[in-house]
């Protein structure tokens, strides 16, 4: 919503511990969300989701799973719509 809203490209980077949402440029406000102790987030494609300003998104897939291995869910971004799933 942001990217198309902005008309600007966001990436959004999961990295050990937090998860990072800033503008292509870098110019605009960066949030950083931390992760709750013992979350982790994996990809079999990278680490990073960039939202384009036409509503599509670089897509991928994103393996959660809740400290101890329990609540684990799987993230699906769509590339075409950039549309968002959780499954568990």
């Amino acid at each position: 919503v942001l990217a198309v809203r902005n008309r600007e490209k966001y990436y959004v980077r999961f990295t050990t511990g937090q998860v990072v949402i800033e503008t292509a440029r870098k110019t605009g406000t960066r949030k950083t969300v931390p992760l709750s102790n013992g979350v982790k987030i994996e990809s079999g494609g990278g680490a990073v989701v960039a939202f384009y300003p036409a509503g599509g998104s670089s897509g991928g897939v994103f393996e959660v799973e809740g400290p101890g291995g329990t609540g684990n869910y799987t993230i699906e971004v769509e590339p075409s719509t950039g549309n968002v799933s959780v499954h568990p």
